[in-house]
């Protein structure tokens, strides 16, 4: 038998479905409503998923956020004490004053200050130069700081360079002071009263080597002007001899005006010691941390914002892989029950 013989006795073998099977088949057909992408992806079990899935995100966050704010509330304490914590004189710094505000000290700390400021040197000339840098409380104590400043500059034979004074939420005031040199530690151990103290310099430089060779130099230029003034008595001078000396001596006053004038501004220089002092206010205090229902809603809100950014991230970079997926699922499916429907329309 061939093979074509044996196809032909194949199909008119072919069981034929009865009629009554082919009536039912052809109820249900009609009965049943129209398939939908919804129904044939069964989204009622998506309402249950999906519910259950943002619980769970949220019991993460939480479970997470009441952990982690038991270390950061102490970490925060502890930087919190340590801005807060003063600065010591047993570390071996410059003492901090009191904040009075009343130019004043107490007997101790006064000694105190004096003894961390250099002294002048005895008997030398010296330039001495000062930095202080004072906090205060508010405007207002700037603006008293500022006058009793110059109150106490004056009241120890000294006057004042410049001011700049600015007040607002965070004034500050700046104050160039001369005060003579032997009065110089009573000036700083006064100026410190003012506020409290956060910052001190002080700068001193040898003088006296200078001022020696500036005397010096006047000697020099006194005795060399002499000599030519005894030369142009000489009446036998020629007009051009005498006109060369008293070019020289002309030269040689300038030369003794200017040395006279360097050995002045030397001296005074030695004399007044210069005081640079800044006030500033205090910075504002601290906020107090927040409570830790607080702490636990703020990092419960970030961890479901990463949550968050995580799920859009695997829907951007899975989203088109998923609808390619149903799409192929979907045009299977269709396919498969269009074949169904010939089948029983054959039938």
């Amino acid at each position: 038998m061939t093979a074509a013989e044996l196809t032909a006795q194949i199909r008119a073998a072919r069981p034929i479905a009865p009629a009554q099977l082919r009536n039912r088949v052809r109820t249900i057909a009609a009965a049943e409503p129209a398939a939908t992408l919804r129904s044939r992806l069964r989204l009622p079990r998506l309402r249950i998923v999906l519910p259950l899935t943002a619980a769970t995100a949220v019991a993460t966050a939480a479970a997470i956020a009441f952990i982690q704010p038991q270390n950061q509330h102490a970490q925060t304490a502890l930087h919190l004490d340590s801005v807060a914590q003063p600065p010591s004189s047993a570390s071996g710094g410059t003492p901090t004053a009191p904040a009075t505000g009343t130019g004043e000290l107490d007997a101790n700390t006064a000694q105190a200050f004096k003894a961390a400021t250099p002294l002048p040197t005895s008997g030398r000339a010296i330039r001495y130069a000062a930095q202080l840098t004072i906090s205060v409380k508010n405007g207002n104590a700037l603006s008293d700081a500022t006058t009793r400043a110059q109150s106490i500059v004056r009241q120890l034979g000294g006057y004042v360079v410049n001011v700049s004074f600015a007040s607002s939420d965070s004034g500050a005031a700046s104050l160039t002071l001369r005060v003579p040199t032997a009065q110089v530690q009573d000036a700083l151990t006064r100026l410190t009263a003012l506020g409290r103290v956060t910052a001190q310099q002080v700068q001193i430089d040898d003088l006296q080597a200078t001022l020696d060779q500036l005397g010096r130099q006047l000697v020099v230029l006194r005795a060399r002007i002499a000599h030519i003034t005894g030369l142009l008595a000489d009446p036998t001078l020629t007009a051009v001899k005498r006109a060369d000396l008293e070019s020289q001596r002309i030269d040689l006053q300038n030369a003794l005006r200017a040395t006279r004038q360097g050995r002045a501004g030397t001296v005074h220089e030695a004399q007044f010691a210069t005081i640079q002092l800044q006030l500033q206010t205090a910075a504002k205090s601290i906020a107090p941390p927040p409570s830790r229902a607080s702490r636990i809603l703020n990092q419960a809100g970030r961890i479901l914002a990463w949550e968050g950014a995580a799920l859009l991230y695997v829907l951007v970079v899975g989203g088109p892989l998923a609808v390619a997926v149903v799409a192929i699922a979907f045009a299977a499916r269709l396919r498969r029950r269009n074949g169904e429907d010939r089948l029983l329309a054959r039938s």
